[in-house]
């Protein structure tokens, strides 16, 4: 999985206690919470980058380039401003209208939707509007390239990606800056320091400034973009899932400044070795602007997020269980599109982690040897690119007692009403497996250290080699009962914001 989960965290902790954070101040907000998600995810996806480049540029360089900058900007925005409006309407969205809704949502991401009755719904923020019924909400989602026409089940706005206007009004910000007599706050060197400071710390590069100030200046375009969005329709609530994003990040900066609540949604597993979730050290006191509430799966979740905010200020943390399961359960009657015979006594659900190898070896060879089972194989919905990569694997070991295209497309939730176990790496389908009553062997170290909690609970299970495996397959302990999840309801929030 990368670099190693412990020592992802070893690094940003070393950060914490000992680089002067307060420095990490841009235009009144400190950039802590995203330098952190950043290092988290270059670290996990193991990024490296060699050619660095920490010079300072003068400020007469800075002006020069703005100032090149600024006509090619505002020529983008005219072209998209009047090219854009054609391509919204064949999508048939229509311009929001000026009213106060109760709440809003914020998604992106294709992969995020599952076909149900007709519609594609987002696994995240459809639930939500289903479940605060009457009340009146609308989601917001940027527009993929593809411009791919879906049907949605609640009102859904869309927005061009690229904010040329906004980026316009960042790069005026930054010259009218930089022609202040005033001492100028633009990105400055206590970001280059800590660029510095990380590669220090590594046997490789992993951030350079370019890449930082880029990410910094596309925050600061979606803080104007929400900024004028919430100045026309204020929201009582937003909801957005997996927050540490420039798009969420924009947002979340422009909802607490008009007082909005801003709820970040669980997507998949926390718990205390994710980046952006887990064991923040010398939190400020007020807290950080980045950061939303949280709205949680289970109270082990909940007891993770607690432990690093401690403070009334800091964000908070409400258990509202896995809503998309809660919804599919109640809701779903249709037949099957998964076929199963009698020529197979097991059905093993196998899901597969993006970064390599996708199987184990003992996997692999147990599976050679499972003439009696068949085999759902779950290629990971981000990276579906990779199925003809994991066919050439089961190929070389002449396995072909499995199905991986209906597999792979269909709901999850399908998937798992027809496995008697779920097998994988460290996938959160482990989760959604326990809320089906289908319970998890996990095969990968990282696995273990991920779910430790739930092994210990004997909710899940680990092993590492083929004979323990065959055992826990054929050991008579995947019969558990459905979980009755404590649900929340998510119309109690907006009492806590009255």
């Amino acid at each position: 999985m990368g670099r190693k989960l412990d020592s992802v965290l070893d690094l940003i902790h070393d950060i914490e206690n000992n680089f002067p954070l307060e420095k990490l101040v841009y235009m009144n907000v400190n950039w802590w919470p995203v330098f952190r998600s950043e290092i988290g995810v270059l670290a996990r996806n193991e990024r490296e980058l060699v050619a660095l480049n920490f010079s300072r540029k003068s400020k007469l360089y800075s002006i020069f380039i703005l100032l090149i900058k600024i006509p090619i900007l505002f020529k983008k925005y005219l072209f998209q401003k009047y090219s854009w409006k054609n391509k919204i309407k064949a999508l048939d969205s229509k311009p929001i209208s000026i009213v106060e809704p109760d709440f809003i949502t914020l998604s992106s991401f294709k992969h995020r939707t599952d076909l149900f009755e007709n519609y594609d719904y987002n696994r995240y923020t459809d639930p939500i509007h289903f479940y605060l019924k009457p009340l009146k909400g609308f989601n917001i989602e940027i527009i993929n390239e593809a411009l791919k026409v879906q049907k949605y089940p609640y009102p859904t706005y869309f927005f061009h990606p690229s904010l040329a206007k906004h980026k316009l009004k960042v790069s005026c910000f930054e010259l009218r800056k930089l022609l202040s007599l005033r001492k100028s706050f633009t990105i400055g060197d206590s970001f280059i320091d800590l660029c510095v400071f990380v590669n220090d710390k590594l046997d490789s590069k992993l951030i350079d400034f370019v890449s930082v100030q880029s990410k910094i200046w596309t925050i600061v375009n979606y803080y104007f973009f929400f900024s004028d969005l919430f100045s026309k329709c204020k929201p009582k609530i937003v909801f957005l899932s997996s927050y540490y994003s420039e798009f969420f990040f924009g947002a979340i900066w422009a909802a607490k400044e008009f007082g909005i609540e801003i709820y970040d949604y669980q997507h998949g597993i926390q718990g205390d070795y994710h980046f952006a979730y887990s064991k923040w050290l010398n939190m400020p006191v007020n807290g950080y602007t980045f950061l939303p509430n949280f709205l949680v799966y289970s109270s082990l979740d909940k007891i993770s997020l607690d432990a690093s905010f401690t403070n009334e200020k800091h964000p908070k943390s409400f258990v509202v269980g896995n809503l998309w399961n809660k919804f599919w359960l109640e809701n779903c009657t249709k037949d099957s599109n998964l076929e199963k015979t009698k020529n197979y006594t097991k059905y093993i659900l196998y899901t597969l982690s993006p970064i390599k190898p996708y199987f184990p070896k003992f996997l692999l060879e147990f599976m050679q040897k499972s003439n009696n089972t068949f085999w759902w194989i779950r290629v990971h919905p981000r990276y579906k690119i990779q199925q003809n990569e994991v066919e050439l694997v089961l190929k070389k070991f002449s396995i072909k007692n499995y199905e991986i295209e209906l597999s792979t497309n269909l709901p999850i939730q399908e998937v798992l009403i027809n496995s008697d176990i779920h097998i994988t790496q460290y996938s959160s389908t482990s989760l959604d497996a326990l809320d089906f009553g289908i319970k998890t062997i996990l095969v990968d170290k990282q696995g273990k250290l991920l779910y430790k909690n739930l092994i210990d609970s004997g909710d899940l299970f680990f092993c590492d080699n083929e004979n323990d495996l065959a055992s826990l397959v054929e050991a008579d302990i995947f019969t558990s009962e459905i979980k009755s999840n404590d649900f929340v309801g998510l119309k109690s929030l907006f009492c806590l914001t009255a």
